[in-house]
Parts: C-alpha cells; sequence; structure tokens
C-alpha cells in the first residue's frame, strides 16, 4: 500500500522553481501525512517530527 501512495503523490504537479528546492514535493506531502497522522497540530511540530 506504501508504494501506491508514493505513486500518487508523484502525480501531483510542483509549480516551485526548479534548482531551488532541496526536497522532492512527493517527499514533502508524505511527511505532512505521517505528522498528522502522529497527531502533529501545526507545521512546527510537523517540522519536530520529520
Amino acid at each position: 500500500m506504501e508504494e501506491e501512495v508514493a505513486d500518487f503523490f508523484w502525480q501531483v504537479t510542483d509549480y516551485r522553481v526548479e534548482g531551488r528546492c532541496l526536497h522532492e514535493l512527493s517527499d514533502i506531502i508524505w511527511l505532512v501525512l505521517c505528522g498528522l497522522l502522529a497527531d502533529c497540530e501545526d507545521f512546527e511540530q510537523i517540522y519536530d517530527y520529520a
């Protein structure tokens, strides 16, 4: 199932400027999802969790 979810994230269009981003958008989405499932309430907590 994890591969299916990761494949879905790769389909999301990334409008950020190429070459200026350190992380793949799919990785960011995956970390936010995991953080929310771990009961993080804001991006600071998600950052700490990641």
